[in-house]
């Protein structure tokens, strides 16, 4: 057994690494092999023999049967490489022991039982052959071998230390494995280290691994040459460099002071865990090498991070690593130039990284290529660490007093080059009170605060007095008074008041034995503290600095959560933590909403905790709020996978269950709702699916089931080397913070891939109008669907117009409503009334015809036959929804016509009034007329018809020179008495007809005598030279004369 143990892993182990690979992704001589493997399981029986020795010695004693306790020796089989990340490696979880108590033990021979009855020789050989048998009976784990089908006879006393045994095996939970079988050595590695280098070899990250370069009291750095490709088709660097960290922590005891402290990494320390301890430090120097190389200081680059493996950039050539700056001999000007490198490089770390080496000496830096490099940034920290500065100082004395010491005379002193690297400017005249004025910057009783958002430009910077560790942090609406909880009993407060003493007030809770969970601002001067055994509702006095307590309500407490947008609190209670109460704050009041119960997936056997917080989410979808579950299990027997359900919680009525999204997977997952679109992250695939409650679902009578409105996609990479989402915390409703890079992001959907997802024109549609920045966007699908090679069919390009166009309708009727309200005056005693929003989802006429319509008109790609189908059914889709046809589509429609010579078509959509009457378009149909003469007819009859445009029938009739025909007309329709005489007169004349001139002329004196009693031209009508030209042709005589009555 112990040959199938250990011969999988001889590949793995390294004897030498002068010569030949370490490991090779190529194959190798067979017959090396089977020497090293010989060699290997020799070493390994010859220690394995000697503990044998020394159990068959303990356990047979002075037994009359001698037994080899290999063949029952418990076997411990090796622990999976890939076991989670969060586990005690050398911890072996065990099944449940076969015998609950602890059994009986057999008698020895010669026992005298009831009746005083004395065992035989036959009786221990009958018991001897029993106890073989009963070996059949220990644990499935309990190695017996193959002794049960011969004529074996085991004692009593054998019998019962082997039981003995089996039993304590069974109930011991720790595995106590070989020192060198946990630890990375010098020149060495464990076995879950080989596997997982072996597994980079087959994987073609790695080509092969030479040998070590360099060792170190927290890693082994190993050299290899890089293979074809890495991860997410990263290219690799020809020669890599492996650093493989320790996985003990014999030689850097003081490790947990350079993490626990470091905000990026303190929430997942614990020293209860040292190998997580250990892949958090080597997590801790690929992101510090990241923002190095962001920065552009010289260091290896990050090819990929496995576990407490990091693949580096070699720096160095062919295998010969780059001689650190204490072993290389400098002359005086490269001793200078590296001088100022790495004082530029200092500030560079400190100013741009916001990094402090924290270890920098002439051993972590290199010199290549000219120009020094840095190197070993693990235990990097960050300047507001609570050592930051005195590791900065630290840095700068190992620093000064290695160039110093080197020739170079115009090192700094490390107290000069401190405030050269900081910028403080710290002045003392010795060591002493200069370590004194940087140990109060660093933690004189001040704590150092930055306030940043995401719109905001000016971040708030202050600091206040450190009076212990700092639990929760936040500032009131409007960043008038800040709050920090320090102790789970009260909290503190400060006010950031123009012209008020910046002095910290403290108010604790007023339930005895309580303790403070957590608090929330609901408005810019009223809070909320909720506690383990209630919820109490404070308005703050900043004046006075004090508070008031408005109201309190006593209820046990699991956990809580608030929305800001509905102002709502929502507490987890009951022992199983699935009755959830909700409270809703408003304008100075706490209202108590009707509470509810999550329907959980399955009763639990204990009563424990069973709903925890990363459950629960709650955000505002289409103006209602909800509760989101995720439920890692569905209730029904038929589904797989996780689910989230969805609960409406309206303020006046008790809760319901509506939605059910399906996940159809199972693993963790996180909730954000950007858009009114709820998205799901699974941190398994990296990917996010989304749902929209709006689109239409499966109603099972109860409940509405939506599947994934689009395929799983990844979220766009911000421009980060390692997008870890382990590290990564969700808030509601769109943020999402990287706390070990120092990131903050406001998550949003992209709609331009959307229309290549959703194939169904009219579910794209529904989906486009509900979301925020969806106007460009829909306006692209309407052109894409009217072009090839994605055209589509007139049902589906109809469907699209109708849903465009009762989205314009209800905005539309909705701004009719709002007009009529307001002029009526009843807006005056309703202040809740507001003028509708034009959302982007109101694709009005302009915007098809700008954007659309005219441009694909203009392409005269489609036949002429399709584009008068489109054009005209936009414009049955308008008249469907009852909306005003703007002129300007007729006009597209009849230049449409006319382009195709389609004139009988036009003169049936006019004569059918398909197209509707307007001044534009008649005048438009008389610009036709040199190319189609009916148009001029049928511009007039449309002017006649909209009994508005007499003065334009007019002018038409007076531009054809038809002045009677024009003095006719405006005679029928009553306008003869305030028509112009002189426009008459012009048009007469121009016809150069004289006896046309004379009947106007003279209709106009008929007129001024019968309105006043003169024939006579008044000066206002500017008719003097038709009076004069009037003599000329006809003489004065022919004037009419006045006329008395």
């Amino acid at each position: 057994m112990l040959t199938e143990l250990l011969f999988p892993f001889f590949f793995f182990i390294v004897l030498s690494v002068a010569e030949g690979p370490f490991i090779t992704g190529e194959n190798t001589d067979t017959s090396s092999d089977l020497m090293l493997a010989q060699m290997l399981q020799m070493e390994f029986d010859r220690e394995y023999d000697a503990q044998l020795r020394r159990e068959e010695k303990k356990f047979n004693g002075d037994s009359k049967v001698s037994i080899s306790f290999e063949n029952y020796r418990k076997v411990h089989p090796y622990e999976d490489s890939d076991s989670s990340e969060d586990e005690v490696d050398w911890q072996d979880t065990r099944h449940d022991p076969y015998r609950a108590d602890k059994p009986t033990t057999t008698p020895k021979k010669g026992f005298i039982g009831k009746g005083k009855e004395i065992t035989t020789k036959h009786d221990e050989v009958v018991c001897g052959r029993k106890n073989t048998a009963r070996m059949e009976n220990f644990g499935p784990d309990f190695q017996v071998g193959d002794g049960i089908g011969m004529d074996l006879k085991l004692s009593n006393q054998v019998f019962n230390a082997l039981k003995q045994h089996a039993y304590s095996e069974e109930r011991r939970s720790a595995r106590l494995h070989e020192k060198k079988e946990h630890s990375t050595a010098e020149k060495a590695v464990d076995p879950k280290t080989r596997l997982l280098l072996y597994k980079m070899v087959n994987a073609g990250i790695l080509e092969t691994i030479t040998g070590c370069i360099s060792t170190g009291k927290e890693s082994v750095v190993f050299h290899a040459y890089g293979g074809k490709t890495g991860m997410d088709d990263k290219a690799v660097p020809p020669e890599c460099a492996l650093k493989v960290f320790k996985t003990t922590l014999n030689e850097f005891k003081n490790r947990d002071k350079y993490i626990k402290d470091d905000y990026r990494f303190k929430d997942r320390f614990s020293k209860l865990n040292p190998r997580k301890v250990i892949r958090m430090w080597a997590e801790k120097e690929m992101h510090n090498l990241t923002r190095m190389q962001k920065a552009g200081i010289p260091c290896p680059e990050v090819v990929m991070l496995k576990k407490h493996i990091l693949v580096m950039s070699f720096i160095g050539q062919d295998q010969v690593p780059a001689p650190k700056l204490k072993e290389v001999k400098l002359n005086s000007e490269d001793m200078k130039k590296a001088y100022y490198q790495i004082l530029h490089m200092m500030q560079q770390l400190y100013k741009e990284c916001s990094l402090v080496h924290a270890d920098l000496s002439e051993y972590n830096m290199l010199w290549h290529d000219g120009k020094v490099w840095l190197i070993d940034v693990s235990q990097s920290v960050e300047p507001t660490h609570p050592h930051g500065l005195e590791f900065l100082f630290r840095d700068c004395r190992n620093v000064s007093q290695f160039f110093q010491k080197g020739g170079v005379s115009e090192a700094l002193n490390e107290r000069e080059l401190f405030n050269a690297v900081s910028g403080l400017n710290i002045a003392a005249d010795n060591e002493a009170d200069f370590l004194a004025e940087v140990f109060a910057v660093r933690s004189g009783g001040a704590t150092g605060v930055v306030v940043k958002g995401l719109e905001d430009k000016n971040p708030i910077s202050f600091r206040m007095e450190d009076k212990g560790e700092v639990k929760c942090i936040k500032f009131s609406l409007g960043n008038k008074i800040l709050a920090v909880q320090r102790t789970s009993k009260s909290v503190d407060f400060l006010n950031f008041i123009p012209d008020s003493p910046q002095l910290e007030y403290t108010q604790e809770c007023k339930t005895k034995n309580a303790n403070i969970l957590g608090f929330c601002w609901t408005s810019s001067t009223e809070i909320v503290f909720i506690t383990d055994q209630g919820i109490e509702f404070y308005q703050v006095l900043p004046e006075k600095r004090s508070l008031k307590l408005v109201k309190n309500q006593n209820i046990n407490v699991n956990w809580y959560m608030y929305c800001p947008e509905s102002s709502v609190i929502l507490l987890s209670t009951t022992v199983l933590g699935n009755v959830l109460q909700p409270f809703y704050f408003k304008g100075g009041t706490m209202s108590k909403l009707s509470k509810f119960e999550i329907e959980l997936p399955a009763v639990p056997k204990s009563s424990k905790l069973s709903l925890s917080e990363r459950d629960i989410a709650m955000a505002t979808i289409y103006g209602q709020l909800y509760v989101l579950y995720l439920r890692h299990h569905s209730r029904t027997s038929n589904s797989t996978g996780a689910e989230v359900v969805l609960y409406h919680l309206p303020r006046e009525s008790s809760c319901k269950k509506m939605h059910i999204l399906k996940l159809n997977r199972t693993g963790k997952f996180a909730l954000n709702v950007v858009d009114n679109l709820v998205v799901v992250h699974h941190q398994d695939t990296e990917t996010s699916v989304i749902f929209d409650i709006k689109l239409k679902g499966e109603f099972d009578g109860t409940v509405t089931l939506h599947q994934l409105v689009l395929p799983a996609r990844s979220i766009q990479p911000y421009q980060i080397p390692v997008a870890d989402s382990s590290s990564w915390i969700v808030f509601q409703p769109d943020i999402i913070i990287s706390a070990s890079e120092g990131y903050l992001w406001n998550l949003e959907v992209k709609l331009e891939p959307v229309v290549n997802l959703l194939p169904d024109k009219g579910k794209l549609m529904d989906f486009l109008l509900q979301r925020k920045e969806c106007k460009m966007v829909i306006l692209s699908v309407c052109s894409q669907m009217l072009s090839e090679p994605d055209r589509g069919t007139l049902a589906v390009i109809a469907t699209v117009f109708d849903k465009l166009n009762h989205e314009y309708k209800k905005y539309l009727e909705a701004e009719q409503s709002y007009t009529m309200v307001v002029e009526t005056g009843q807006s005056r005693g309703n202040p809740l009334l507001k003028r509708p929003v034009r959302t982007q989802a109101v694709i009005d006429q302009s915007d098809m015809y700008t954007h659309v319509l005219s441009v694909f008109t203009e392409k005269k790609e489609a036949p002429h036959k399709f584009t008068i189908a489109v054009l005209m059914e936009y414009i049955r889709s308008l008249n469907q929804f009852q909306i005003a046809v703007q002129h300007y589509l007729y006009e597209l429609v009849i230049k449409t016509l006319v382009q195709h010579n389609l004139f009988y078509m036009l003169h049936q959509f006019l004569q059918y009034h398909v197209l509707s009457d307007s001044k534009p378009l008649a005048c438009l149909l008389l610009s036709l007329e040199s190319i189609y003469p009916p148009a001029h007819q049928l511009s007039l009859d449309m002017l006649k018809r909209l009994s508005t445009a007499n003065d334009e029938i007019v002018e038409v009739l007076l531009s054809k020179h038809q002045v009677l025909a024009a003095l006719r007309f405006i005679r029928g329709v009553g306008g003869h008495d305030s028509v112009s005489a002189r426009k008459f007169l012009d048009a007469a004349k121009q016809a150069d007809d004289n006896m046309l001139f004379y009947t106007i002329f003279r209709f106009f004196e008929q007129r001024n005598q019968r309105l006043r009693g003169n024939p006579n031209f008044t000066p206002g009508e500017h008719c003097e030279e038709h009076v004069t030209f009037f003599k000329q042709i006809f003489g004065e005589h022919a004037l009419m004369k006045p006329t008395t009555f």
